[in-house]
């Protein structure tokens, strides 16, 4: 006999507990009437009402445990007859996943945070993983979907914020890289590494809408390499899971796109809210006479400015802001090394901080200017996943020898910050990988280290 559906379950029990109240506050009016016996019987209901509830959370709990042990591994079998709805946007299913999002409860929370910083899985995670099981699965199908537009930038009167959309996500994240990390310690690596793919591939999908929705979707991309880097750490080089992670993690590849794409939607997310709210334009307005009174010298041009109507001063703005953001597009997208990039991207600021009327037209869109620290954004990120990319091929070397190479393979993903292949060397538990970025920064050099784990 199959299971009833856990929704039936629960309206059953809820029916069944309001026909137990119903049968004996009858029963108690019905005879003597007296107010103790009343009392007393609707304690007796109560009780029992509870005792079923706790027995049916128990019951759930489980069914979950259960369900988590039977399927919490597996990796595409239940996809493949998968029908995805229309229109082709994976939002509408990141939506529906963080209403199915469970909330856990004290005791979980805390046990959830042990395993995140390194602790091991005990029942109660993988029960709540187990209830999480739908919205893993409906995470799994929306980043199968290309498209994703979450809605967010043409809301009038709406409070919607893409800070509240990040929190969302970021909750989704944590529970899919605690199930990575969960599956990891049972011994199931490729489905923890396959998790680690999911977080990647939903990166991909946050973004391109904003400048902020960009930098998180690049802080999420750093972490799930962690996490990846964490997992191979854990088993013995094995070839056929090294070779399947290889060919994903070049599908996934699309995720180190440039920032470009976000500028672009961040210009006209501005350009939409500057027509659509005059208050900011009557707040701008009035910042450039406070700046006439202060700076004589930039009366006579700042008066041509507010002689402007708001239609005219927005497409005033809108020129200059395509100026910068085509000229940031055009250096991040050049094929000159990172250095020489790093120093147009500077010029280009100066030249803002420079120009008290580009200044404060960035003031009124309300964007992030700061070329450099977005251009870095991405070659860390690029940096990040390279070195990843070369570590894999280690690893295979090491799967198919038993012995880690004495130099780097031949033909691996470069440093980006110098063109050239990262640094090598063999440690004692394992290898380092050795980048110039931190050079550029003044910090000195970067060693990423990896851990090769031993075969029993």
């Amino acid at each position: 006999m199959g299971r009833l559906n856990i929704g039936t379950t629960n309206a059953i029990i809820c029916i069944f507990g309001i026909l137990l109240l119903w049968a004996f506050c009858t029963t108690a009016v019905s005879g003597q009437n007296e107010n103790e016996a009343y009392e007393e019987k609707m304690k007796g209901a109560m009780d029992e009402l509870e005792d079923w509830h706790n027995a049916f959370d128990t019951a759930t709990d489980q069914l979950a445990l259960e369900e988590y042990h039977k399927k919490g591994a597996e990796i595409s079998s239940w996809k493949k007859d998968l029908g995805l709805p229309g229109p082709d946007n994976a939002a509408l299913l990141y939506y529906q996943a963080f209403l199915l999002r469970p909330e856990p409860n004290e005791a979980v929370f805390l046990n959830m945070e042990k395993v995140l910083v390194g602790g091991e899985p005990n029942d109660q995670v993988k029960t709540y993983l187990g209830h999480c099981l739908p919205m893993i699965r409906t995470v799994e199908a929306a980043v199968q979907i290309p498209q994703c537009s979450w809605g967010i930038q043409y809301l009038p009167g709406s409070n919607f914020q893409d800070l509240y959309l990040i929190s969302e996500i970021r909750q989704v994240g944590l529970i899919l890289k605690l199930d990575a990390l969960t599956l990891a310690a049972d011994g199931h690596y490729q489905a923890a590494l396959e998790r680690c793919l999911t977080i990647r591939r939903m990166a991909r999908h946050v973004g391109d809408e904003t400048i902020f929705l960009y930098s998180f979707s690049k802080n999420a991309e750093s972490a799930v390499l962690s996490t990846v880097k964490y997992v191979l750490e854990e088993f013995p080089p094995d070839y056929d899971i090294l070779a399947w992670l290889r060919k994903e993690l070049a599908v996934t590849k699309d995720v180190l796109r440039s920032p470009v794409c976000a500028l672009d939607n961040e210009r006209k997310h501005a350009l939409w809210n500057l027509r659509n709210n005059p208050d900011i334009l009557d707040w701008w307005r009035k910042n450039l006479e406070e700046m006439a009174a202060e700076y004589e010298s930039l009366r006579e041009g700042i008066d041509e400015v507010l002689s402007l109507s708001d239609e005219e001063l927005v497409e005033s703005v809108e020129v200059t802001y395509d100026r910068w953001s085509n000229s940031v597009a055009r250096v991040i997208e050049s094929g000159v090394p990172y250095k020489d990039k790093y120093d147009e991207l500077q010029e280009i600021e100066d030249q803002i901080d420079q120009n008290p009327f580009d200044f404060m037209a960035f003031s009124l869109m309300n964007s992030y200017t700061e070329a450099t620290g977005i251009y870095d954004i991405h070659v860390q990120d690029i940096t990040r996943f390279n070195a990843l990319m070369a570590a894999i091929e280690i690893y295979i070397v090491k799967a198919q020898t038993g012995q880690l190479p004495e130099s780097l393979p031949a033909d691996l993903p470069k440093d980006p910050y110098t063109g050239r292949d990262f640094g090598y060397e063999i440690t004692q538990d394992g290898f380092n990988l050795i980048s110039q970025g931190e050079v550029f920064q003044g910090r000195g050099t970067e060693f990423i280290k990896f851990k090769v784990k031993s075969n029993p």
